[in-house]
């Protein structure tokens, strides 16, 4: 088990975490295997927290917000392990977590990355492995009521809820929370918070390889705790998706369904500032950013640049 300490490097990046960044330290910290963390300028506790585990961990304090990807970058340039854990901040890790998917990773070469069961801290499951996306689920996710989404065959297939991850235990797109990934990828920066992981699990299989599940390693997830819960800035984060999910088909040269998901999100958009300008006039001017965002292909900083002026 020792060994696993120059095997395994936890990469984690933390902005406004202070809720649950000690919870997944703590946890790591009884795993045999090296912690990286960037903090990305958090402005709450965070940083003094991550301070007083000193030699413990791997610490770099960016002085501005570079993004989630560009902080993984640095992390993983700066590690020391031959494979690369990415850990959100708000989760935390069952004992005996890591050697399970090392052994698992080791066992078969044809795998690219492996990722454990999310739960919550009762045990129950969480359900966040997708498949590739096509713009229908999106579209279901973005823009019909959350209780309505698992009447959609469109959606209950891109989050296999139609008994295909039963069937099976390879993912294609599992949890970006928790994934051991083979080797020391880098991420591409073009995708500054969202993204990045999808486009990594798609080069994976790109590559020929493939992406294991493996349900008997479990981490809990705290879900959405990880600096990205504060609402002042669920539009700023709604434009970055829309911007990841367009970067991502173009990318992958998924041509139909970039211009479906450009036709239709377009439409959404401009009827849903509509409604808003009719209906609520001072809500219109996020409704009416998020809509020009998305048509310029602009993402979460310039979404917060104009609405600040």
């Amino acid at each position: 088990m020792a060994q696993l300490e120059h095997k395994v490097s936890a990469v984690i990046v933390t902005y406004n975490c202070e809720n649950v960044i000690k919870s997944c330290i703590d946890s790591c910290l009884d795993e045999p295997i090296e912690i990286v963390v960037v903090d990305n300028a958090s402005s709450d506790a965070t940083l003094s927290m991550l301070e007083e585990y000193g030699s413990q961990i791997r610490l770099i304090a960016n002085p501005t917000n570079t993004g989630f990807t560009h902080a993984c970058n640095q992390a993983i340039e700066t590690a020391a392990g031959e494979h690369i854990f990415l850990l959100n901040p708000d989760a935390r890790l069952v004992p005996g977590v890591t050697s399970m998917l090392l052994a698992e990773l080791e066992r078969d070469g044809r795998l690219g990355a492996v990722a454990p069961s999310l739960i919550f801290e009762d045990g129950s499951p969480q359900y966040y492995h997708r498949r590739f996306p096509t713009v229908l689920p999106l579209f279901v996710e973005s823009f019909v009521p959350q209780q309505h989404w698992l009447k959609f065959s469109s959606y209950r297939r891109f989050i296999y809820r139609d008994g295909g991850l039963e069937a099976g235990t390879t993912v294609e797109q599992p949890a970006g929370a928790a994934l051991l990934l083979r080797g020391r990828p880098t991420l591409d920066e073009q995708f500054f918070i969202y993204g990045s992981d999808l486009d990594l699990c798609r080069q994976i299989y790109e590559q020929g390889r493939y992406i294991k599940l493996v349900p008997a390693a479990s981490v809990i997830h705290l879900q959405s705790k990880g600096g990205t819960e504060n609402p002042a800035l669920s539009g700023a984060l709604a434009v970055e998706s829309y911007a990841a999910y367009r970067r991502y088909f173009r990318k992958h040269n998924d041509v139909l369904q970039l211009v479906s998901f450009l036709s239709l999100f377009s439409c959404a958009l401009f009827l849903r500032a509509s409604l808003e300008l009719l209906r609520n006039p001072r809500g219109f001017a996020d409704r009416y950013a998020r809509l020009t965002c998305f048509l310029r292909g602009a993402g979460f900083q310039t979404y917060l640049e104009e609405r600040s002026q």
